[in-house]
Order: C-alpha cells, then structure tokens, then sequence
C-alpha cells in the first residue's frame, strides 16, 4: 500500500511542507516590504525587512508550530461531539 511506504517518511515530509511554507512566506513577505518601501522612497537598507521576516518565520518554527503541535496532540480536534 502507498500509505504504509509513506509512513516512515511522513514525520520528514510534514517538516519539510512547513519549512517550504514559512520559507516561501518569509521570502514574499520580505519582497514585498521592500517594494513597499521603496516606492514610498525610503532609504531603509535592503536586509532590514529579510531580518524582520526571517526573526518572524523563525518564532513560526521554533514556537507557534511546536506550541500547536503540543495543543492539538493534548486536545484532538473531534467533529460532531
């Protein structure tokens, strides 16, 4: 069964979707400041808004997920009862 050949990689497979995820949503929210940024012609140096996403996406790793994993493992989600 293809499930049973995932189960050992799943574990793996979930923290990569949320690294890519956080990951990519650092690198668009970074690009995006700076185009902000730059049009209202602000001479803000170009690492401040990849540090303020980067230090972001890092609490995303390394407290929210973690803290969700922890809540939901405690409290499973049931529907209808």
């Amino acid at each position: 069964m293809p499930y049973e050949r995932y189960l050992p990689w799943k574990r793996w497979v979930e923290i990569g979707f949320w690294l890519v995820m956080i990951g990519g949503n650092c690198l668009g929210n970074s690009v995006v400041a700076l185009m902000d940024l730059r049009r209202r012609g602000s001479d803000i140096p170009a690492w401040e808004p990849a540090l303020w996403e980067a230090s972001s996406a890092l609490m995303w790793l390394l407290l929210i997920l973690p803290g969700m994993a922890w809540f939901t493992r405690r409290h499973p989600f049931q529907w209808g009862g």
